[in-house]
């Protein structure tokens, strides 16, 4: 398991690459479609067939290397 945190969120990859997040979700930046804030972990759909190898959290984004090694991203694109 591999878990990154920033100002505010939680990342976390665990089982076979699952992605799952928490914490404040303003600027989208849990990944599951909401600005609402989660207490508990959050399943990040990351496309059919895609898992996390990385993650990386900023302040108002979330980055993962995902098992193609293709980069996605979402929340603040300003950063």
């Amino acid at each position: 398991m591999i878990e990154v945190k920033a100002q505010g969120h939680f990342c976390v990859i665990v089982a076979e690459g699952t992605l799952k997040c928490w914490g404040e979700g303003d600027s989208g930046k849990l990944g599951i479609g909401s600005t609402s804030d989660k207490t508990t972990p959050q399943t990040v759909n990351l496309g059919t067939g895609m898992t996390a190898k990385q993650v990386a959290v900023g302040e108002d984004h979330t980055c993962a290397i995902l098992n193609d090694d293709t980069l996605k991203c979402w929340g603040e694109g300003s950063y």
